[in-house]
């Protein structure tokens, strides 16, 4: 009788440890796909993103990025050791050398290897004072009838990101200014949301960790 209970509560236990992962998707056969940075790429800011490909199942990610390298043993330091939901990480301000940055998908279950790439980051961030950004759309002086509106512009070697203001009817109307947007972006895109029937100017200038452009300025009238 004692061997039958004990038989029971063994069964029980054993149903209730495999229900706890019913119905979640095993992911460990999976791999992340890392975008960017590419594979032993030398990069000149010291400022990056990494981005991967979503996994399918995968909740979160956990990013880590080390130097010189995951397998340095005693000599390795990590420099960003971070879970999130997204497949976009920006890392702060590295020091030049060598690095390994790695991604591993997971979920309440089970999780992916990590995978792994390498990168250099030399040792100057470029000087982009003396650059322009160059804008591509809206054009200049334009007049629309449009209320949501693409602006957007060429991408600038050595910037890692832009700031993008938008404001009516103009900047230098320091009285009467309205700031419609004022963002920092890591793209050469901005969508704006619904416009009121006014005169705009927007501009956008780049950044680094060492260095900015001056403004790129345009004006743009939205007519009903």
């Amino acid at each position: 009788m004692k061997k039958f209970i004990c038989s029971a509560l063994f069964l029980g236990v054993l149903f209730c440890g495999c229900e706890e992962i019913i119905g979640i998707p095993d992911i460990s056969d999976s791999r992340v796909v890392l975008v960017a940075p590419g594979d032993s790429v030398q990069v000149n800011q010291n400022i990056l993103n990494f981005t991967w490909e979503t996994v399918d199942e995968a909740t979160k990610y956990q990013v880590q990025v080390a130097t010189p390298n995951f397998g340095a043993s005693t000599a390795v330091q990590v420099v960003a050791d971070s879970t999130l939901t997204g497949t976009t990480f920006t890392s702060n301000a590295l020091t030049p050398g060598s690095y390994q940055w790695r991604v591993r998908g997971i979920n309440d279950g089970f999780e992916t290897p990590y995978s792994t790439r390498n990168f250099f980051v030399n040792d100057s961030v470029p000087d982009i004072s003396q650059s322009l950004v160059t804008l591509i759309a809206p054009a200049n002086n334009i007049t629309t009838t449009d209320t949501i509106l693409t602006f957007t512009w060429e991408s600038l070697p050595g910037a890692v990101d832009y700031k993008l203001q938008l404001a009516r009817p103009s900047f230098a109307e320091e009285e009467s200014i309205q700031v419609v947007a004022d963002t920092a972006l890591t793209g050469t895109s901005y969508q704006s949301g619904d416009l009121d029937i006014s005169n705009y100017e927007w501009r956008v200038k780049a950044r680094n960790s060492s260095s900015e452009t001056q403004y790129t300025t345009r004006s743009f009238e939205i007519q009903e």
